[in-house]
């Protein structure tokens, strides 16, 4: 959020990034503890479909992503986390530990592709989760004014969530429905990113 002050109002421009929330992955085997949004993957040749994972960061290169694996295996079992690399499109070795836990958590992720095989004697079990870091940055300017009208322009920076389908390395992009709100106290003046306010409100 940017806010700004002229002779004229006092304005907030709000950008909002919204996510689709689905319930139904509280029950999922992996779950991303603290995220902001989540949806699924929409691979087109890969067969099977995976969580995504979306954390509000307060800027770019901020990674505070979490996964948590969870089996209903009892005693020890071992937890090896690996991680998409998008350019050799094989899975790298991230994390492992052997616990009696019945899950296991690993934290403060950049964006990618994880995978979390649990393994004891011969069960197996492989789960996969996608993460990402979303953040955005905003400026905002009071470009003409007079007695009658002033204008404004605002611009904005977001991150681009992409992800890759896990059969053939194909790019895709996760879809962010992106808003915006010039506002004056709990009032929205405005919608678009450049507007012109005529008869602007007297509040300091």
């Amino acid at each position: 959020m940017v806010v700004f002050m002229n002779s004229k109002a006092f304005l907030f421009l709000v950008i909002f990034g919204f996510m689709s929330i689905i319930p139904g992955f509280l029950r999922a085997q992996i779950s991303g503890p603290g995220h902001s949004g989540s949806d699924k993957t929409s691979y087109p040749v890969f067969s099977e479909t995976d969580s995504i994972f979306v954390f509000c960061t307060q800027s770019e290169g901020l990674a505070t992503g979490v996964l948590r694996a969870n089996t209903i295996l009892e005693g020890t079992k071992t937890f090896l986390w690996e991680k998409y690399n998008s350019v050799s499109a094989t899975f790298e070795f991230q994390f492992s530990e052997s616990v009696t836990t019945s899950f296991s958590e690993i934290r403060d992720l950049a964006d990618g592709c994880y995978r979390a095989t649990i393994t004891q004697g011969e069960n197996t079990i492989i789960q996969r989760a996608w993460v990402f870091n979303n953040w955005i940055t905003s400026a905002a300017e009071i470009t003409e004014s007079n007695c009658d009208w002033f204008k404004l322009n605002g611009e904005f920076t977001t991150a681009e969530l992409k992800y890759y389908d896990l059969a053939n390395n194909t790019e895709l992009t996760l879809f962010k429905d992106t808003k915006l709100q010039w506002r004056v106290g709990d009032g929205v003046v405005a919608t678009v990113l450049s507007p012109q306010i005529f008869n602007p409100p007297t509040k300091y």
